[in-house]
């Protein structure tokens, strides 16, 4: 639908899933900034602190995705 907001290294879109009639944020990162920066390890504890959330303060982490360029992080 439109672009959330954008970094360095990724940006964050909003989705629409016509299936349930729901939003979603993604947002993706670049594997070679990652991997240039050495910030693989920060990633995936990103995704496991994501993971183990559940509070009405912190947007729901729905997945990890992956793809040749970008990791994504479906969320809330």
């Amino acid at each position: 639908m439109g672009l959330l907001g954008a970094g360095g290294f990724g940006a964050v879109t909003l989705q629409y899933d016509s299936a349930n009639k729901a939003t979603y944020a993604l947002k993706y990162i670049s594997k070679g900034f990652v991997m240039r920066m050495h910030l693989s390890d920060q990633i995936c504890n990103e995704r496991k602190i994501l993971s183990m959330t559940n509070s009405p303060f912190i947007a729901k982490y729905y997945g990890t995705y992956n793809s040749s360029l970008y990791l994504y992080f479906l969320l809330e």
